[in-house]
């Protein structure tokens, strides 16, 4: 008869923390980036795809480089879209970035920015989209940029 014995082996443990990456400040930032894997800065009037969601609605895909926040709770965020001051879109999102130790900059990606205009009334368009973060301990930064917006709906099935 064979018996098998499974044990645990003692551990040392030290509280010894190296800093970690991407710490709060008093004055965090924000800017809109890409949203895709990759999140980088879009810069103003960049094109990007209208295009249409699994549960059919219409949303342009961004990200978000933050500096600064307090990410112990769960960021909130209030995006908002308007062509000619004409609100077309917004979206109100959770953030949980992650953080890139490589720049110290915290990364929230893959995020929709929903639009409630019809898209050919907006295909062409300048859109000017705005972000408000916050923390929990409420710390604040606001980004704006304007982006012209492609419809890409036509493209699905």
């Amino acid at each position: 008869m064979w018996f098998l014995w499974i044990g645990c082996a003692a551990v040392e443990t030290t509280t010894d923390v190296p800093p970690s990456s991407c710490p709060p400040t008093e004055a965090p930032t924000v800017v809109f980036g890409t949203g895709g894997n990759d999140v980088d800065p879009l810069a103003e009037g960049t094109a990007v795809d209208l295009v249409t969601g699994p549960q059919g609605g219409h949303h342009i895909e961004i990200g978000l480089l933050m500096t600064g926040f307090d990410t112990e709770e769960r960021l909130t965020a209030v995006l908002t879209a308007e062509v000619d001051g004409t609100p077309v879109g917004g979206a109100q999102p959770y953030l949980e970035p992650f953080c890139d130790a490589s720049t110290d900059e915290l990364l929230s990606r893959n995020l929709y920015l929903i639009f409630d205009a019809f898209p050919a009334d907006v295909d062409g368009q300048t859109a000017t989209v705005a972000v408000l973060v916050s923390d929990a301990r409420g710390a604040t930064a606001a980004a704006s940029l304007n982006l012209s917006i492609r419809d890409m709906t036509e493209d699905v099935p």
